[in-house]
């Protein structure tokens, strides 16, 4: 059974109807700045006493299922914004689905492009993941020249991103990490769709659409490569669209190759060894993986968003917690039965509201081993020891 952990109100809830428009979402009219005002000043006092001095606290913003509302994302980067001047972040951290994937490829790139925009203009460094929209294979056309291929996403989200010298990838691929020596933390951030577009039967050819989950590359790049060599006292932090196991997952689907994932940080975590059996689209290989020699090393925890909802959860048996951070553009899930147990939708999402932003202030205090959570807009602040 998993274990839920506590989590805290924030200060200032929202106190506004938590009715949904019934116009689409895009044409819906943002919150006016001076909405935010009051609001922005008490998530920075929280913040501020969160961090004191700085000493051993990483600060990074978190967010995730944009889904290409860029009138709210407006909003949502105003605030970033606004906060960073006062308690710098280290990092922007978008967790997947900047875009809804169901048009034609040339509109999905000017928005994706946009989208960017937006998140940039913060002036932090932005570490995205790729989810499983962002592939643009919720259009009807499966062929090569409809779908973002890897190459393309990484020249209109991440080739900015590599310009810092921070982020460690092998050739273009989506999977990356980027190091904070000074702090001694290392962001590991993993695609969910890493291959190329087939054919409408090919449940791995279509990425986004039919593939939820982790291929082989993903997997076998974590295990050799991301959490290998991590130096003595570092700490890792894990952020995907995914989770790795279907209690976790929307509609109660397992992420293909999910378990094994999980089987490796927990691994790495133990310092030992793991074989990566049942690999699907592995063709049969068993890689595995050790780190005795490295020997155990702390995860912060596994970062990840999709599911619309906020969890907070350690499973069992396992040495992280599960963190998920709900949709960022106003739109709340009426049908609960699809959200796995435990998860909670925030409310009220109302655009023209304080409750149209939905994004998370994390701050790390590396030496308590303590994750603070601060939720700007709709939702609740929370926190956990690791």
């Amino acid at each position: 059974k998993a274990q839920t952990t506590s989590s805290k109100k924030t200060a200032a809830p929202v106190k506004t109807s938590s009715a949904v428009s019934s116009k689409p979402v895009s044409q819906r009219v943002s919150a006016p700045a001076s909405v935010f005002e009051e609001y922005t000043k008490q998530h920075i006092s929280k913040l501020k006493a969160a961090v004191g001095d700085g000493s051993n606290k990483l600060v990074f913003t978190l967010l995730t299922d944009s889904h290409e509302h860029p009138v709210m994302l407006k909003t949502t980067v105003d605030n970033i914004s606004a906060v960073n001047k006062q308690v710098p972040s280290r990092a922007l951290i978008h967790l997947g689905d900047l875009i809804d994937g169901n048009k034609r490829k040339s509109d999905s790139v000017k928005i994706l492009e946009r989208s960017m925009k937006l998140l940039r203009s913060t002036g932090l460094p932005v570490l995205t993941a790729r989810g499983n929209h962002d592939d643009n294979s919720y259009q009807p056309d499966k062929s090569f020249k409809s779908v973002i291929s890897n190459e393309e996403w990484y020249q209109l989200t991440q080739k900015e991103t590599d310009a810092s010298g921070l982020a460690v990838r092998q050739d273009h691929a989506p999977n990356f990490y980027y190091d904070i020596p000074d702090l001694k933390v290392r962001l590991i951030v993993l695609a969910n769709h890493n291959g190329g577009p087939g054919s409408p039967e090919d449940k791995f050819g279509i990425n986004g659409k039919n593939f939820w989950g982790f291929d082989f590359p993903t997997v076998y790049w974590l295990g050799s490569v991301a959490l290998q060599n991590v130096p003595e006292s570092w700490q890792v932090a894990v952020f995907s669209h995914y989770p790795t196991r279907k209690e976790l997952c929307s509609h109660g689907v397992q992420p293909i190759n999910g378990l094994q994932v999980e089987g490796i940080l927990q691994a790495f975590a133990q310092g030992s060894s793991y074989t990566a059996k049942g690999l699907e689209y592995s063709f049969r290989y068993e890689p595995s993986f050790s780190f005795e020699k490295q020997g155990k090393r702390s995860i912060i925890g596994f970062f990840f968003g999709h599911i619309h909802s906020d969890i907070l959860m350690k499973p069992e048996g396992i040495d992280f917690t599960y963190i998920s951070t709900a949709n960022s553009f106003a739109y709340a899930h009426e049908d609960k039965s699809v959200l796995p147990p435990g998860a909670t939708v925030p409310s009220p999402r109302k655009s023209g509201t304080v409750g149209e932003n939905c994004w998370d202030s994390v701050v790390v205090d590396t030496s308590a081993r303590t994750v603070k959570i601060f939720r700007y807009g709709a939702g609740y602040d929370r926190v956990f020891l690791y």
